[in-house]
């Protein structure tokens, strides 16, 4: 049995990646790998935010593992195998790590819809993940399309097929 990566961050263009990754798990038979990546916040002058306010980087995870439930229990609802990973770092270097680490088939991950000119300005973790993934990376619809609305639009084409 393979492993999908599923990456999430509770963005609507995550939460739709991962209902995708999920739909393509049952298909295949795979387990899912799903990671969310928190990060310790920078205050000035860099200094992590864990030294003004532990309650703040507590609040921090907790919500980055309440994240990663609810994924879960999408991937649990849908029967199928999941493990959770909830890491704390540069996101698209902890994607790729698990990747690489569970010998994943796929990566999964959300994209906002911004274009080729605002990603380039902007970078972003899912450019990251495509330039630097140990294997093939199945981006989600942007968050204003659903998994469902993809899917209608492509039906017409798989009935001719």
């Amino acid at each position: 049995m393979a492993t999908l990566v599923i990456a999430v961050d509770g963005s609507n263009a995550a939460n739709q990646a991962a209902r995708l990754g999920v739909e393509v798990a049952k298909a295949s038979g795979d387990s899912v790998a799903l990671i969310t990546v928190w990060q310790v916040m920078r205050a000035d002058f860099g200094v992590p935010v864990s030294v003004i306010d532990r309650d703040f980087v507590d609040t921090e995870r907790e919500w980055a593992q309440r994240v990663l439930d609810e994924a879960a229990e999408v991937a649990h609802s849908a029967g199928v195998e999941v493990e959770s990973v909830l890491a704390e770092g540069d996101p698209a270097s902890e994607i790729c790590r698990l990747a690489r680490e569970r010998q994943a088939r796929m990566i999964v991950v959300g994209t906002h819809g911004w274009g080729a000119i605002r990603s380039l300005l902007l970078g972003g973790v899912t450019n990251a993940v495509l330039h630097h993934a140990p294997c093939a990376v199945l981006t989600g619809p942007p968050a204003d399309q659903s998994v469902a609305d993809i899917r209608e639009r492509s039906a017409p084409e798989r009935a001719e097929s």
